[in-house]
């Protein structure tokens, strides 16, 4: 029989009619069992049809309520109720609560937290699985936001019930009183929204209150239903085609749920981008329809944060904010966002990563994206779509983060006249200027597979990539070309940024020849330059775009598609050349500036002169759209560190940090090791003199090894133990005395007496550059080179030289002769009475270059100048045709005037093969046609005349 109760319907059958739906519901070991009796009750609460299974043993038992899906949050708050109702003793301990959870959960829900069920936390595994089941399970912001929109109907709930139930789904959505009226209103008959109408001033109480009392006086039909036998069968199939259909609705809803990244909040001290107002003040807070976070609105705030975590911190700072406490604020990176305020249009911007409490919209996010805030109706307006986001006011003692400028030096205060250069840059700005990058390529198209990436670099690589799609960088792709992604780790972060791996397309591109300057370039114009500053970019790589004909050749092939690159990119063999050619052009003209690549040195006399360099300088960057690093900029000092140098009035000199690191080097054992050492000592050769004479004995260790295009012989052999001796450990230690005593260079002086001093060993030779200053002697210059032996070497190996020296019909006279500019014997002949080396087969096209592309000489005078000096067999004939195929003498010079016999044409075998085509004229003009492109067709002596207005 039907047992009917006030908020819940309980149907049982008897016996024999669970002995048919148990088995075909449980199945059939839950029926087979006579101490498993089963009832099945169909429970419609709260709108929910739910089949649950309960056991005659489970009757004093606990009664877990049956789980709530739309609502875990408040099955949990019953569960916890029941359990602490339990008799004789309240549950407490976790893992009980935990096994009475899942006891009681259905098998879908089950499978939501299959990882959680599988390895439960050992400590707390209840407080593991509720947090877990409610994030999974209940109903994100958009499912809420849609149900409340789409609407429930009335039904036979007082409008009292309804309102609550669209209360409870718009607890997170922070919805307007007014809006919610609205829709409470929508949901209403028709005839109660007449009577409401007429009220004046109506509130959400007031409407509910009125409501309620309008449904109780409105008669309504009361229905009854007469069950009998013959309709048993038929309700029944009824109840179940009812499940199934719930079933399906559930199947279809998203249980994921959206986390907010700052879920976990942190009780630690931060500096934040704040300081104590003499009266806490209310601000203006707008939550983000993803996250779930709330975004402080401030005007004042020159960038957007949001908070660092642990890890994070652990990483070094990249910039410094200042707050308005005048407090350093570090910067530990950047992170891509893409928020939602309810206007109809997603929000993706750059945040920066920094030691804050509370995640800020500054003015570079509202002013891009022309938000403004409304603070009297507690909204965010969209002055492009005329939409509003509502928000809160909330007391809070926080202020404004500024661009770092916390020197209060003359300097300082001239950038403080240029704000927009110390702004992150705009990455949507338009090119300022006419540099692009030319990728000229020769060869077919490099083609690679994408590379598997782990599944937190995959993300991020989606992130970015999306990142720079928006702003323009990026686009699909169609091209040919095909790079496969590489991840590299930011210095100093924990942070990836993805980069094609171009080393493919490098070889195939034709290297750009524009010169890149070094340290000298700059130090031979520092003469009497007692003030200095150094100016560091940010970001600038990504201004110069990529010349159209070009986009498809930076191709990147990813797990998610193939994209392309409208702006330059890192990886590129000519990036470096590019961009000195485009600060080059932002920099020309300036006096006492010199730029290398990214990094600008500023050098001045005096003061007033320094600071109209850095007004002229700061002006060029502003015009050009560039934006400088405020923390990492020094202006007006004596002595500046630059490229690895220390710069000062007197000269140049190492860095004392650099040279510690080679003296604390330890000595090495392999060649991989020993090569190492050499750059780091060879990056100041300069300031030591006779360093190839000190580095000979340590530099035999190389003799017979190269280290291009390693082969596996070669790796191999660059792993052997070296064998140290006597002479080579007291090089070792000399190499660092040296660099330990590194001479200070000075700077060049226009116009001063120069002398050069030079030296020569049996294993190197030298030089000094020095200047006359004041009556003394000032180096500027070091210069020393080990001799090669490897032509004596050549001599030794050549058959050409075998077979003359064993050849006595030969008119060369061979002998050995000491080299001037080598400790070794050199095989010459003596036979004019000047000796002349025997040159070996390997290193007769390279002197003839040296010599021919001296002045590109003819054939005569190019054979006279070889052969005074040199001499090999047939070496006339050789210098003959290698003139001939100078490619330089080729283009200036006519040799010969050759005439091509005149050929013959085959004879056509079908029509329209093969055609003649002549130009006629000029013809007496007629209708503005002056000439006749003729077309006669061989085959068939078909003609054709066409009128042309000119050739």
């Amino acid at each position: 029989m039907f047992l009917f109760y006030e908020d819940r319907l309980t149907y049982k059958r008897e016996e024999t009619l669970f002995g048919e739906l148990v088995p075909d519901l449980f199945g059939a070991d839950s029926w087979s069992s006579e101490n498993q009796r089963h009832q099945i009750i169909y429970i419609y609460l709260y709108g929910n049809l739910v089949l649950k299974p309960c056991t005659m043993s489970d009757i004093n038992a606990v009664q877990i309520p049956v789980f709530n899906r739309s609502d875990p949050g408040l099955w949990f708050v019953m569960c916890e109720s029941t359990l602490a109702l339990a008799t004789p003793k309240a549950i407490t301990e976790s893992v009980t609560k935990y096994n009475y959870i899942v006891s009681h959960l259905p098998p879908d829900n089950a499978s939501l937290i299959r990882d959680v069920l599988m390895k439960p936390d050992a400590t707390d595994p209840y407080s593991q699985i509720k947090k877990e089941l409610i994030n999974r399970s209940g109903e994100s912001s958009q499912q809420e936001i849609r149900k409340l929109l789409s609407g429930e109907e009335l039904g036979n709930r007082k409008p009292s019930e309804l309102l609550r139930n669209m209360k409870r789904r718009a607890e997170s959505l922070n919805v307007a009183d007014n809006l919610m009226l609205e829709l409470f209103l929508q949901r209403l008959p028709s005839s109660v929204q007449t009577i409401l109408a007429a009220v004046s001033e109506l509130t959400l109480d007031k409407a509910t209150e009125i409501a309620d009392r309008i449904i109780e006086v409105s008669p309504s039909p009361i229905e009854t239903f007469a069950v009998s036998k013959k309709n048993e069968q038929s309700l029944e199939t009824k109840l179940f085609l009812e499940i199934e259909k719930l079933n399906k609705r559930i199947d279809r809803l998203s249980f994921s749920r959206g986390r907010s990244l700052y879920r976990r909040k942190r009780n630690q001290q931060r500096i934040a981008a704040t300081y104590s107002l003499p009266k806490e003040t209310r601000r203006l807070f707008i939550r983000d329809r993803i996250t779930n976070i709330s975004f402080l609105v401030d005007t004042g705030s020159d960038v957007s944060l949001i908070p660092a975590n642990v890890y994070q911190k652990r990483n070094s700072s990249q910039q410094t904010l200042l707050a308005a406490n005048s407090s350093n604020i570090n910067v530990y990176g950047q992170k891509t966002l893409s928020l939602n305020f309810n206007l109809r249009r997603d929000f993706i911007w750059t945040f920066l990563i920094a030691d804050v409490s509370t995640p800020i919209l500054g003015a570079d996010f509202l002013h891009y994206f022309e938000l403004v805030p409304d603070l009297r109706n507690k909204c965010l307006r969209d002055t492009k779509t005329k939409l509003q986001s509502v928000g809160h006011l909330k007391y809070a003692n926080l202020h404004s983060v500024q661009i770092s400028i916390s020197r209060d030096t003359v300097f300082h205060k001239l950038l403080k006249e240029f704000p927009s250069i110390t702004k992150l840059p705009n990455p949507n700005q338009p090119v300022k200027h006419n540099t692009v990058h030319h990728i000229v390529t020769k060869g077919p198209p490099v083609v690679a597979k994408p590379r598997r990436l782990a599944p937190d670099r995959l993300k991020i690589a989606k992130s970015e990539f999306q990142n720079m799609m928006h702003l323009g960088h990026l686009r699909p792709s169609k091209s040919n070309y095909a790079s496969p992604l590489h991840m590299v780790s930011k210095k100093g972060t924990l942070n990836w940024r993805p980069v094609g791996d171009y080393r493919a397309l490098n070889p195939q591109t034709l290297k750009d020849k524009y010169p890149i300057p070094c340290i000298t370039d700059f130090t031979a114009e520092l003469h009497e330059s007692k003030i200095f500053g150094r100016i560091d970019l940010i970001k600038a790589y990504h201004q110069i775009p990529i010349h159209p004909e070009d986009i498809h050749k930076t191709a990147i092939c990813t797990p998610f598609g193939l994209f392309e690159s409208t702006r330059m990119q890192f990886g590129l063999c000519n990036a470096s050349a590019t961009f000195q050619r485009f600060i080059d052009e932002v920099t020309r003209g300036l006096p006492g500036v010199y730029a290398f690549v990214d990094d600008i040195l500023i050098a001045s006399k005096n003061h007033e002169d320094h600071y109209q360099h850095l007004k002229t300088l700061f002006s060029r960057l502003d015009e050009y759209g560039l934006c400088i690093n405020v923390s990492k900029c020094i202006f007006g000092t004596s002595t500046i560190d630059f490229l690895g140098f220390n710069l000062s009035e007197n000269g140049i000199k190492p860095l004392p940090d650099k040279v510690k690191c080679i003296l604390d080097f330890p000595k090495p054992d392999t060649l991989t090791q020993l090569r190492r050492f050499l750059g780091m000592f060879n990056f100041y050769r300069c300031f030591i003199p006779k360093a190839a004479h000190i580095l000979a004995p340590i530099v035999q260790f190389l003799e017979g090894h190269t280290n291009k295009k390693k082969s596996y012989s070669s790796v191999r052999k660059s792993f052997e133990q070296l064998k140290w001796n006597e002479n080579a450990e007291q090089a070792f230690l000399a190499a660092k005395n040296a660099i330990a005593e590194a001479t200070l260079l000075r700077h060049p002086i226009p116009g001063a007496q120069l002398s050069l001093w030079v030296d020569a060993s049996d294993v190197a030779i030298g030089g000094t550059l020095s200047q006359l200053s004041q009556g003394k002697w000032e180096p500027i210059a070091f210069f020393s080179m080990k001799l090669n032996k490897k032509f004596a070497r050549a001599q030794k190996d050549d058959s050409d030289i075998q077979k003359f020296l064993h050849n006595d019909a030969s008119s060369l006279q061979l002998e050995l002769k000491p080299c001037q500019t080598s400790n070794c014997n050199l095989l010459c002949d003596t036979s004019t009475g000047v000796p002349r080396p025997f040159v070996p087969t390997s290193f007769r096209k390279l002197i003839f270059d040296h010599l021919h592309n001296l002045a590109h000489p003819g054939i005569a005078a190019s054979t006279k100048l070889i052969c005074a000096i040199y001499v090999w067999p047939g070496m006339k004939y050789q210098i003959k045709q290698w003139v001939r195929c100078c490619e330089s003498c080729q283009r200036s010079k006519i040799q010969r005037h050759t005439k091509k016999p005149l050929g013959t044409f085959s004879l056509p075998d079908a029509r329209f093969t093969h055609i003649h085509i002549d130009i006629v004229g000029p013809l007496p003009p007629s209708e503005g046609q002056i000439y006749l492109l003729t077309i006669i067709d061989r085959f068939s002596r078909w003609p054709e005349a066409i009128p042309i207005p000119d050739m």
